[in-house]
């Protein structure tokens, strides 16, 4: 009786050492420390198009060295959503391609996506969601809201131009 007590009590520890392993609980609890900045911001349309350009920095000691998040810029307006092209960014060890963040330092990373305009984007929000791969586990990590609103400026003009022809008065 008190060897299986033992087995039962060694797999319970070996469980919670190997859930206390993975790195991406810890940075999914500390992915509001991430900076991002948009520029645009609010974010604009041109030529049927709406365009971000998106700055991100990590602060030291967030970003596990085997560790790979996908991160998706997505565009939410009436109900709708629109993804952009995600960037990878990897550790340094992480065997994934995409932008290395060294463990010590931090690092950053620069993104430019865009996607076709429709109707509602002016009242849009744009947030980041993030999944982050470490071996075979998986997590996707809180959205974060970087942006809101789309300026349409192109939109509002009118073509109602009207020429007025009259006698002039020139000598």
């Amino acid at each position: 009786m008190r060897i299986s007590s033992l087995k039962s009590l060694l797999a319970i520890t070996v469980a919670v050492g190997m859930m206390a392993c993975n790195p991406l609980s810890k940075m999914a609890k500390r992915a509001k420390e991430v900076n991002y900045t948009v520029t645009p911001n609010p974010l604009e349309m041109h030529a049927d198009s709406v365009l971000i350009d998106i700055q991100g920095s990590i602060p030291a000691k967030f970003f596990n060295k085997k560790v790979s998040v996908e991160v998706t810029p997505v565009l939410e307006y009436g109900g709708k959503e629109k993804a952009f092209k995600a960037i990878t960014l990897s550790g340094e060890l992480s065997e994934e391609e995409g932008t290395k963040i060294s463990y010590l330092n931090g690092g950053s990373f620069s993104h430019r996506a865009q996607i076709p305009y429709e109707d509602g984007m002016q009242k849009a929000v744009l947030t980041v969601k993030a999944e982050g791969k470490y071996k075979s586990a998986t997590k996707a990590f809180e959205g974060q809201k970087i942006a809101e609103g789309t300026n349409i400026t192109p939109y509002m003009l009118q073509d109602d131009d009207k020429p007025i022809l009259g006698a002039d008065n020139f000598q």
